[in-house]
């Protein structure tokens, strides 16, 4: 017996159980924390990437259909601009070379571009951008023209084109103003 009690050592108090399962427990919160807080700036990050890259995806078309548009063919309606512009090759061969446009929001506030051939009854929505609120044309000129749009957040972006195309005064980026 006396070997029994020799091997056994000095068992844990209920104090120092009590404290190792509070240091677990603090380290534990303070990890979840950071892993949450981790997840909703990745959250963010993306939401922010998608969004710029929807700028840059609709800014690169306003700049394609306007540098092909004749000043002659623009008409500014309630909500729409509608155009006449030189599509060039496009990926259905209905569509390609001299089309009409409508510059419009659809049902959902997406910014669309409807193209209809001429002489026919075919047409195709491109998707431009997004939850937009609002939007607004403007002709700056004789050859610059604004599409502002404000999305559902209040910003205010505004994609300066140039009609018959200078692509050497075109700006890189959209402005964005609001907070």
């Amino acid at each position: 017996m006396a070997s029994f009690k020799k091997n056994r050592g000095h068992p844990f108090t209920l104090m120092e159980a009590s404290i190792a399962f509070t240091l677990v427990a603090i380290v534990t919160h303070l990890l979840m924390g950071f892993m949450r807080n981790t997840i909703f700036l990745a959250e963010e990050m993306s939401s922010i990437r998608k969004t710029v890259l929807a700028r840059q995806k609709c800014y690169a078309r306003l700049l394609q259909v306007f540098s092909q548009t004749e000043r002659e063919s623009l008409e500014i309606k309630e909500e729409a601009l509608t155009l006449s512009f030189e599509n060039g090759l496009d990926r259905e061969l209905l569509f390609s070379g001299l089309v009409g446009g409508e510059i419009s929001l659809d049902n959902d506030k997406n910014l669309i571009l409807t193209l209809t051939k001429k002489g026919t009854a075919e047409s195709r929505i491109e998707y431009l951008f997004p939850n937009v609120a609002h939007m607004d044309f403007e002709a700056v000129g004789e050859r610059i023209f604004l599409v502002t749009l404000v999305d559902k957040r209040d910003k205010e972006i505004v994609f300066p084109c140039y009609i018959g195309g200078d692509s050497k005064k075109t700006p890189k980026s959209p402005s964005v103003e609001g907070s």
